[in-house]
């Protein structure tokens, strides 16, 4: 059983590399530039995130996968904390400056663009279902920790932007919809669908954009 989970979790990374490979590709031959990147980012975040959770929270209402769901979410809040108590110990004694870049990229994963469509590819809709979870936690936690962390200082009108996060926005969205076991009528449930599709290839060839402009 651990053979086949291996096998097929080096199987789905390989694919994504694929992605990656062509989004290198075309950064190498100008097909993607600055511009269309960043566009792509974007539509990513403020569109097919948010898809992709609400399309993996359509299910019925099950009391079980509920349960699971607050699991999830307090192991999801325990992870980020125990990783900003390590980065707090870690970097203490480096320059204030330096040491917020750090401590930022250390409990700051790529947890939005990488885990979600691998999560898509190994586990299908359940695997996003637990995966949105953890991505609510972490714009709660980057908007909140991050952006002290990174300005030494709350932002005015931080709490708004962390309630109107896109990421925040499909999570509270796609969980009134479970517990209200509402499905989406064909006619938007389709267009939501096919945003959600998207969640795998485009954040692939952004990164392999990016790759192609790193030293």
């Amino acid at each position: 059983i651990m053979v086949n989970s291996f096998l097929t979790v080096s199987e789905q990374v390989f694919i994504l590399f694929i992605l990656i490979a062509v989004g290198f590709v075309c950064g190498k031959t100008k097909l993607i530039n600055e511009t269309g990147s960043k566009a792509m980012t974007e539509i990513v975040l403020h569109f097919v995130t948010p898809c992709v959770i609400i399309n993996a929270f359509q299910r019925e209402f099950d009391v079980n996968m509920l349960i699971k769901l607050v699991v999830s979410a307090v192991c999801s809040a325990l992870i980020l904390l125990f990783s900003i108590i390590v980065a707090q110990l870690l970097f203490k004694k480096h320059n204030p400056d330096k040491a917020s870049v750090y401590k930022f990229a250390t409990v700051f994963s790529n947890c939005g663009f990488m885990s979600l469509p691998l999560q898509q590819a190994l586990l299908g809709d359940e695997g996003v279902f637990f995966g949105a979870t953890f991505v609510a936690m972490f714009n709660i936690y980057v908007w909140s920790y991050g952006l002290i962390t990174m300005k030494g200082k709350s932002e005015k009108g931080a709490t708004f932007k962390v309630l109107l996060n896109p990421g925040i926005i499909g999570t509270t969205i796609g969980i009134v919809l479970f517990l209200c076991s509402v499905t989406l009528p064909s006619i938007v449930a389709q267009p939501v669908g096919y945003m959600a599709a998207l969640n795998t290839p485009v954040p692939m060839l952004i990164i392999g954009f990016y790759l192609s402009k790193a030293d």
